[in-house]
């Protein structure tokens, strides 16, 4: 039951909530928010994606590639395909989901259309530096921000370097309404044709509901029906109406990312951009091979704790060992939830698994932080 107070208690912190679902106006909000000239609501994060691509391509049709981090969703990969475009896969730099800035300077040239950054699990891709590249050639560069909104580099928000960010708001984003994600287009010269305004469902509720129950659920690893064809109205004013709550502390997610932080260190990783940063829906481990991972993740599954294995269906990877750091985080990389639910119970559950399989990251533990975690 605690695991659903915060949330709870944070969502009714807005006095009249539910009354302003139906006159929330959710385009101003997140267009004031990044500057944006205008918003489009879309479905998921994917068909956000496939807008953006379809608009840029309309708008440079000589150009053919778009650059992106090899480890990335393959949707993505597979989105540029459909649209008859060639996606670049570049490299990160090692043991971390950051795109390498030597490879992508080596992969961007006058086919260029595009460079779409990743920001996975809330580690942030040297920003400043692929804007300022993008610049120099000419090339859009569109920012994905889904699983790092309220990140920021060099005390500017991410979101702001972007001709276009767009997010989404699946279950394992920053924000969550289910399914559902926007686009705000920032350059003046794109995206004034976007798709019509967010349609109302009649299943409204049962969505608000859902969401304010996810804590829940994840604690509980129960599987749920996250597929659906339309983002209501009601949602997109339930996404604007959370933006705030990205700024807000919680305890158990600041002492886990410490912890996290730590077993970074032993293995020689840096995985997020801050030490003890409380946005982040998962927070990413990496294990000493993929074994490793996978009695990692049985034993947390056998405790009723949900971790993840990354991105491991990117098949491109894996394929030509040209991409090596890539391959390396698609076998060892795992995630561990860090919602807004994880309490202090669950945070000990998941260290205790974790550190049966880790000495070495059991004994730093041990001596770091007896005092915040019993």
């Amino acid at each position: 039951m605690r695991s659903l107070i915060s949330p709870i208690k944070a969502i009714f912190s807005y006095r009249a909530l539910f009354r302003s679902l139906w006159r929330y106006d959710w385009e101003s909000e997140w267009r004031e928010h990044f500057g944006a000239h205008s918003v489009s609501g879309h479905p998921s994060g994917i068909s956000c994606f496939r807008h953006i691509i379809q608009i840029l391509r309309e708008q440079e049709p000589e150009r053919t590639e778009v650059i992106l981090p090899a480890y990335t969703c393959q949707s993505k990969i597979t989105a540029i395909q459909q649209a008859g475009l060639t996606p670049a896969l570049v490299d990160m730099e090692p043991m971390t989901p950051v795109v390498s800035m030597s490879a992508l300077r080596a992969a961007i040239n006058e086919r260029t259309l595009a460079v779409v950054t990743s920001n996975l699990y809330g580690a942030v891709d040297p920003i400043e530096d692929i804007a300022s590249i993008c610049k120099e050639n000419g090339v859009f560069l569109v920012e994905d921000i889904s699983m790092a909104l309220g990140c920021d580099s060099k005390n500017r928000e991410l979101g702001l370097f972007g001709d276009v960010v767009f997010l989404g708001f699946g279950l394992d984003d920053v924000i969550t309404t289910i399914n559902g994600g926007i686009v705000c287009w920032r350059n003046p010269s794109i995206g004034h044709s976007v798709d019509p305004p967010v349609t109302v469902d009649k299943n409204d509720w049962r969505a608000i509901l859902a969401q304010m129950a996810y804590p829940l659920r994840k604690n509980h690893d129960i599987e749920i029906a996250s597929e659906q064809s339309r983002w209501t109205l009601q949602q997109a004013r339930l996404s604007a109406l959370l933006l705030p709550l990205v700024e807000g502390d919680a305890g158990e997610r600041r002492i886990l990312c410490r912890i996290i932080k730590t077993h970074q260190s032993v293995y020689g990783y840096d995985m997020v951009s801050r030490e003890a940063d409380p946005k982040l829906t998962q927070y990413p481990c990496l294990a000493a091979s993929e074994a490793h991972r996978e009695e990692i993740l049985n034993r947390l599954r056998e405790n009723g704790i949900q971790g993840g294995r990354g991105l491991e269906q990117i098949a491109t990877v894996a394929a030509d060992g040209q991409l090596p750091n890539a391959a390396i985080l698609v076998s060892r990389l795992y995630t561990l939830p860090c919602h807004p639910g994880v309490s202090k119970a669950m945070l000990n559950r998941m260290l205790s698994q974790i550190n049966q399989s880790d000495n070495a990251f059991n004994a730093l533990v041990k001596d770091r932080y007896s005092g915040l975690v019993e």
